[in-house]
């Protein structure tokens, strides 16, 4: 594909990416081996040739000694194979993360001379800062390179060191993985044509390591990909695309698929496995091998999730309207910090470091950063309270004695305050391209493709859909969770696991979608189609609805009650609602607006433009910063609340109904007060019918939300309102004739053996139940 046949949008984007004339797009799309930068205008290639031409030339020992990441494997499998295509006598070390820890270790280096007895070592990946480590190696009579792409410290290692990172040298391209690297040894050593070979390694380094995909690393991600995809590639990376279901790859099936399993062992074992894995030949062995790889996969997934669950405990108790680095400390495996320190990052958009403890009585952790915060000179000014660290601006990795954790925190707070307001913490929309209905076509998708592989420097294009009301239909799924969703044209959406989102999706508010789109092949033909990945919505609307207002107000209050537990609750007088969220909104943090009536969001509609600190969600924020919760169909609970000290809720209470009490929350209630206007019974045959629907459908009725479910429920009995049903159930639910269960997950259940108790004596009932 061509410039001149790219959509206008498509090439506004690449010249915000720096591809700014119709030459510089055509290379982009089209990248050629023209692109490759000379190897010898590297610091050391020149000298690093000569002192491997001589090793091979006398029939020397040699020894790869690389990281256990999927980078650092790769490098290892590229110089391994090309060695071996010269009869070179090469043995591959990977050291272990928990035995040798990261780097050019002191006892892996007497492990592989005593092994080995090499007359070389050539390490891939890591290195440059290694000094002490490579005096140690010199000392034993044995010679060595560096090869590295990490940022290197002002002294270097006193020995042959290559490094695109290292300044005052003539290559101009700083972006090179440690695959990158080696590859450029293989095309000083032999020649270009030789390098091209083991592209499809590197290609799959390159993307994985998250280096910036422009200048060669755009030449060796797109055609090392198109080499796999051809099948002219490593047999273990067909393996695993076989065992994957892949016909053809992406640069996302790299990033999501291929690189998490091919580190996994490096993570949770040993990354060797993994290198022996990639260069095994004979199929059984192949087979075996990988099958360990994933186990150590699935091992490190539970590691991740059960993590994940242990961290969002741990920040319910952090406060997010002030803290503006989130360190958290459990008892973590050291494998998937980094990925538990992204995680929370990226959710909370806050610089964020995981701890875990070590047998020597350390925290050893790892964190990732946002834009606009170096981590890395963070952590250099707080190097006193420091075992040691290292990593650069997005990603450290950090070692701290236990009792000066807290000194650490502090000061390192105040140093992000020195680089960043806290206003940067807020989240935004954000898409590169505004498409319609009709970009929902194979020629659209086509022309986005062309700008595969994705990754660092090279996003995937965030894509946004004006909507209002949508057609939803459930998706025969197991989970009840994904969803089929129909523009007015007929174009369809998927959204998987959105059932935060349906009621928003079906609503007559203006939103906007934020989506991906894709070809879906199927049975042979191929269907455009989009993939939701998001919804904001762009304005206040709600309908008027006071069945779903009453059935609000019934839950809160049977939840106040049920609780007990006693906060601090504020009235206010409703016409002076923008002055009080004036008062609230002086901090970007901290303060959540209820809004789940129509006459509430009329008045908010007018005041919204005047407010300064305030987003418009349909759902709660993770990162806690001022929103205004358009809340139509879901029951607010205070477990979905973390990261707010102020809750301000609009609709004005009932006169039957209890303030909303919510422990560790500044509440906010009208002091006004309203009759209630519907009906609700306690008389026995009523309920006694609302309780014989209950058990006759039990089971039977799913739904993602309550008022799903009780629509459901109603439309098999029409006599009853949804307001009666659920004051009923609530009832029931107090004398332990039902189960019900709100969030995180809905939940009703009838009890099969429920105790014998009298209607008459729910006191939740008996204080409410109204008669005409």
């Amino acid at each position: 594909m061509k410039a001149n046949e790219l959509d206008k949008r498509i090439l506004n984007l690449l010249r915000n990416r720096g591809y700014e004339t119709q030459e510089a797009i055509n290379e982009f799309l089209d990248p050629t081996k023209d692109l490759l930068n000379d190897p010898f205008l590297l610091n050391g290639m020149k000298e690093a040739k000569s002192r491997i031409e001589e090793a091979i030339e006398k029939n020397q020992k040699i020894v790869v000694y690389g990281d256990y990441d999927c980078d650092g494997i790769s490098a290892c499998v590229i110089l391994y194979k090309y060695f071996l295509s010269r009869n070179v006598l090469v043995d591959v070390y990977i050291p272990d993360r928990f035995d040798d820890g990261y780097g050019l270790s002191f006892d892996m280096i007497d492990e592989v001379i005593e092994k080995s007895k090499p007359n070389l070592i050539i390490t891939v990946d890591l290195g440059v800062t290694a000094t002490k480590e490579v005096e140690k190696v010199k000392k034993a009579g044995v010679d060595i390179i560096i090869t590295d792409h990490h940022e290197p410290l002002q002294e270097l290692p006193n020995c042959i060191v290559i490094d695109p990172k290292i300044e005052n040298q003539q290559y101009p391209f700083n972006g090179l993985c440690g695959a990158g690297v080696a590859l450029k040894l293989v095309e000083a050593l032999s020649s270009r044509e030789e390098a091209l070979k083991y592209l499809d390694v590197c290609a799959v380094a390159t993307i994985g390591d998250i280096v910036p995909l422009t200048n060669e690393n755009r030449f060796i991600a797109k055609v090392g990909i198109e080499k796999i995809n051809s099948g002219d590639c490593l047999e273990s990376y067909k393996y695993m695309l076989k065992n994957l279901s892949l016909s053809r790859i992406t640069g996302s099936d790299v990033t999501f698929k291929l690189v998490p399993r091919i580190n996994a062992s490096g993570r949770i074992s040993k990354g060797i496995k993994v290198f022996n894995f990639l260069v095994e030949e004979d199929s059984k062995k192949r087979e075996k091998l990988y099958q360990d790889i994933v186990k150590d996969n699935e091992e490190r997934l539970l590691y991740i999730s059960e993590g994940s669950a242990f961290i969002d405990e741990q920040l319910k108790k952090m406060n997010l309207s002030k803290d503006n680095i989130l360190m958290v400390v459990g008892d973590f495996h050291q494998g998937v910090l980094g990925i538990l320190a992204s995680r929370v990052c990226h959710d909370y958009n806050r610089p964020t470091i995981v701890f875990t403890k070590t047998e020597e009585g350390t925290l050893k952790g790892s964190g990732r950063s946002i834009d606009g915060v170096d981590l890395h000179l963070a952590l250099s000014n707080c190097s006193n309270l420091l075992v040691r660290f290292g990593g650069h601006k997005m990603a450290v990795g950090v070692e701290v004695l236990e009792e000066n954790f807290s000194k650490l925190n502090e000061q390192l707070s105040k140093e992000i305050s020195k680089q960043i307001s806290f206003k940067n913490f807020i989240t935004h929309e954000k898409y590169d391209i505004k498409i319609t209905e009709k970009d929902i076509n194979k020629d659209f998708i086509y022309q986005l493709n062309s700008l595969e592989p994705f990754g660092c420097n090279n996003e995937k294009p965030t894509l946004m859909l004006e909507a209002t009301a949508l057609k939803v239909t459930q998706m025969k799924d197991a989970s009840f969770k994904h969803f089929k969703i129909s523009t007015k044209s007929g174009k369809q959406i998927v959204a998987f696991s959105a059932e935060k989102h349906v009621e928003a999706l079906r609503s007559q508010v203006k939103k906007h979608l934020i989506v991906e789109l894709e070809n879906n092949e199927f049975k042979g033909k191929v269907y455009p189609q989009a993939v939701l990945k998001n919804v904001y919505i762009k304005e206040i609307k709600l309908e008027e609805d006071k069945q779903r207002e009453c059935v609000l107000s019934l839950i809160s209050k049977y939840q106040s009650e049920e609780s007990k537990q006693q906060g601090k609750v504020n009235e206010y007088l409703i016409y002076e609602l923008d002055k009080l969220l004036n008062s609230l909104s002086q901090a970007c943090f901290g303060t959540v607006v209820v809004v789940d009536g129509k006459s509430e969001a009329d008045r908010l509609k007018n005041i919204y433009p005047k407010l300064k600190n305030f987003t418009l969600s349909h759902l709660p924020l993770a990162n806690g910063q001022n929103t205004i919760l358009i809340n139509s169909r879901f029951v607010v609970d205070k477990d979905e609340l973390v990261g707010y000290n102020n809750i301000v809720f609009t609709r004005t209470l009932f006169s039957h109904e209890k303030d909303i009490y919510l422990s560790s929350y500044n509440v906010y209630v009208p002091k006004n007060r309203a009759k209630l206007t519907v009906n609700l019974e306690k008389d026995r045959a009523v309920n006694v019918s609302v309780y014989n629907l209950l058990k006759k459908y039990n089971g039977a009725i799913r739904a993602n939300n309550v008022f799903e479910w009780l629509e459901k429920i109603r439309a098999c009995e029409g006599a009853l309102s949804i307001s009666q049903i659920m004051f009923s159930c609530l009832a029931f639910k107090e004398l332990g004739f039902v189960k019900i269960s709100f969030y995180p997950v809905f939940m009703f259940e009838v009890n099969q053996n429920p105790p014998k108790r009298e209607l008459s004596s729910s006191t939740f009932m008996n204080k409410l139940a109204i008669r005409r």
